[in-house]
């Protein structure tokens, strides 16, 4: 039975609840998919950023949930639930990118992510 099915025999009246669980377990399977998708989008934009105040970006935050409010609501999902999430799972990105970020800075590497030397050998040559 593909995910599909499975989701379908679940919405039907009268489903049992085994048949509607295996249908939430499907969706999770997506969710946690497209999570790790996101998950490498973020590790690259967290390469670009310099400092703390570009990780936390509360201005991109605010925007973004604004507009997944917005998709939850012609969804037909709550958008104060989609809500909850995105920020459960923006602090978790946050969170990430500050880690990939202290460890840029503490192998001595610069902050933006160019490489440990990258700097100083072009600052040799000039000389």
């Amino acid at each position: 039975m593909t995910d599909r099915e499975v989701e379908q025999s679940g919405l039907e009246r009268g489903a049992a609840l085994t048949d509607i669980r295996e249908g939430i377990d499907a969706i999770d399977r997506e969710i946690v998919a497209l999570i790790a998708r996101r998950q490498q989008w973020v590790a690259r934009a967290g390469a670009l950023k310099r400092d703390e105040s570009g990780v936390r970006a509360p201005s991109r935050v605010d925007e973004v949930i604004a507009r997944v409010r917005r998709m939850a609501a012609e969804a037909g999902a709550a958008p104060d639930v989609v809500e909850g999430a995105y920020r459960a799972m923006i602090a978790g990105f946050i969170d990430l990118e500050m880690s990939m970020l202290a460890t840029r800075t503490a192998d001595g590497a610069p902050a933006d992510g160019a490489p440990a030397g990258a700097r100083q050998s072009a600052h040799v040559s000039n000389a």
